[in-house]
């Protein structure tokens, strides 16, 4: 929520992605909590394709590791994914739009069951830590394309 309020505030846009009631319920939340004519809920909105669109025309997606973030990565929308333990150094994700932060360390195990891990982890990720990646992500993509 203090990531979005200060990204917001900035006049940035945000969208919200999702699906299934519990994911609703708390965009509508961060919508009355948020305040901002810059925020389009569209929770339970959109198919793949309609996502991929809106993902390619976004300046930076942010999020936690879901097929919404790997989805706006693999189109080359610069992207900032946030993860409990540090699995995409450990998967060699290294592509030059992709930022990720992590709240742990490297797994101890090369074994595919780092998913479902308590969500106290992400917690662990400031919301200072976050938008300082997304003002130098900007700042990189800016240096890079002039905008």
């Amino acid at each position: 929520h203090d990531f979005l309020s200060q990204v917001a505030d900035s006049s940035w846009g945000i969208i919200l992605v999702g699906s299934g009631s519990e994911e609703r319920a708390f965009a509508e939340r961060l919508e009355l909590g948020l305040n901002s004519k810059n925020i389009i809920n569209t929770v339970d909105r959109l198919d793949l394709l309609q996502l991929a669109a809106i993902a390619s025309s976004c300046d930076i997606a942010v999020g936690n590791d879901t097929g919404v973030l790997h989805l706006s990565s693999l189109i080359g929308t610069p992207t900032i994914g946030l993860s409990d333990y540090d699995q995409f150094d450990w998967l060699d994700l290294t592509m030059p739009w992709f930022t990720g932060l992590s709240a742990m360390g490297k797994p101890t195990k090369h074994i595919n069951s780092i998913r479902g891990r308590s969500a106290e982890y992400l917690a662990e990720i400031s919301p200072e830590q976050v938008l300082e990646t997304f003002l130098a992500l900007n700042r990189r993509i800016n240096d890079k394309y002039g905008e």
